[in-house]
């Protein structure tokens, strides 16, 4: 195999490790209101989803990061992005990748690797669960 079929099938391997075995987060998948709370190497996030509705994501951050909190109203996508392979997934957040936050303003973030997550969600009854990934 020639270096970019290694590359493309190193590429593959890591998805499939990401979305069958290790699982993740599909952002536009969540409903208004739901909240991830995401740890990251410096900092943590509070992610709460303000508005889904197709194309439209809305998401409200909280940060201890000034530079965050300085970037704009809304974070309209979230992707995820391995630096070793230059990979990036669409609407994913997943443990070991890098959020990418792109604000309404137009800037984007790169945050450190994510080292864990908490998933609160509402039940239909309206009582409050939550689901803890990689923790």
């Amino acid at each position: 195999m020639t270096t970019p079929e290694i590359r493309e099938s190193e590429k593959k391997g890591f998805i499939r490790l990401q979305k069958d075995q290790q699982g993740g987060i599909v952002v536009s998948k969540l409903n208004q209101g739901d909240m991830i709370l995401v740890e990251t190497e410096a900092f943590m996030y509070e992610l709460r989803i303000n508005t889904i509705s197709y194309p439209t994501l809305r998401i409200n951050v909280n940060t201890a990061s000034k530079v965050v909190r300085d970037c704009g109203e809304y974070v309209v996508s979230v992707d995820s992005l391995y630096r070793k392979l230059k990979l990036t997934i669409k609407d994913w957040i997943g443990k070991g990748m890098c959020m990418k936050l792109k604000y309404d303003s137009g800037t984007n973030i790169l945050t450190g690797p994510v080292l864990g997550a908490t998933f609160v969600g509402m039940k239909e009854d309206f009582t409050e669960f939550q689901y803890d990934l990689w923790n």
